[in-house]
């Protein structure tokens, strides 16, 4: 019986923690098809923080964007965004393959008053036929177009920006 009362406390510790590790995994949503099941890689809320919060959760949605891309994995990540009495604005970054099974990536802009009866309404919704990482533009050359990062070059997500390519090279996206 005394064996049995020292082995509770240790069955009940690591329950906490196999509970503890599957609730610390992010989750995998599936879509219709097998194909399109992607990691969600949450919400980054960049309202009302500093400067430095905000460049850092901007750059871990960059990372996050760019790693799922250069491995090939759909993924998903959403930045919400309040503005000074203004909407909400969440824009969500979605990595998938279409129905040839080529990668693309989809920025979906939506907007939400500040009132608690409005409701989201699509600003706009694009589709990006690839990712390339360019360097980071300064005042002194934001006229200039950005230099390419080749993919193999390591780099850090604070020094680098991502252009989405479109088609058409005017509707390029970058962030």
């Amino acid at each position: 019986m005394r064996n049995i009362t020292l082995l509770i406390p240790f069955v009940f510790a690591v329950a906490i923690t196999c509970q503890s590790f599957v609730l610390a995994q992010p989750p995998m949503v599936s879509s219709r098809s097998a194909t399109n099941t992607y990691l969600d890689g949450g919400l980054l809320n960049i309202s009302n923080v500093s400067h430095v919060e905000k460049k850092r959760l901007t750059s871990q949605a960059r990372d996050y964007v760019w790693s799922r891309w250069t491995q090939g994995l759909n993924g998903k990540i959403r930045v919400r965004h309040v503005g000074i009495d203004g909407p909400i604005t969440t824009t969500t970054f979605r990595i998938i393959r279409n129905s040839n099974g080529e990668l693309r990536i989809e920025v979906k802009v939506e907007e939400r008053g500040i009132w608690l009866w409005s409701h989201s309404k699509v600003v706009s919704r694009s589709l990006y036929l690839r990712a390339e990482r360019v360097e980071l533009m300064t005042d002194s050359t934001s006229s200039e177009i950005p230099k390419l990062i080749t993919v193999d070059t390591k780099r850090e997500p604070s020094s680098y920006a991502i252009r989405l390519v479109a088609t058409n090279r005017a509707d390029d996206f970058l962030f």
